[in-house]
C-alpha cells in the first residue's frame, strides 16, 4: 500500500509580513502537523516606507530589507518553500 499524499497549504500574498499579520498561526499549526507549506509572495514590499521621507532608503533598499525579514519566517512558521512574483509594490490591480 503506497504512502498517502501529504495535504498542502499554500497562500499567496501582497508583502513580506502578510504572512505573520493574517494567517501565521495556520501555517505554524499546519507545518506542525505535517502539512506541506508554500508561500507566493506577489512584492518585496519596495514601498513600504513609513519614516520620515528624508529617511526613505528607497525601493531596492527596502525590497532587500523586507526580503531578509522574509526569510527568517520559514524556520518560525513552518513554511516549507517561499517563491516571488516579482510584482511592484503598488502596482497591483
Amino acid at each position: 500500500m503506497s504512502e498517502p499524499e501529504r495535504l498542502r497549504l499554500m497562500a499567496v500574498l501582497a508583502h513580506p509580513d502578510d504572512e505573520a499579520a493574517g494567517i501565521g498561526s495556520a501555517f505554524a499549526y499546519s507545518g506542525r502537523s505535517g502539512v506541506q507549506t508554500a508561500l507566493l509572495m506577489a512584492t518585496r514590499a519596495e514601498r513600504g516606507w513609513r519614516g520620515p521621507p528624508q529617511d526613505d532608503p528607497g525601493p531596492q533598499a527596502i525590497a532587500e530589507l523586507r526580503t531578509g525579514e522574509l526569510e527568517a519566517v520559514p524556520a518560525i512558521l513552518g513554511i516549507e518553500e517561499i517563491a516571488y512574483l516579482g510584482c511592484m509594490d503598488g502596482h497591483l490591480d
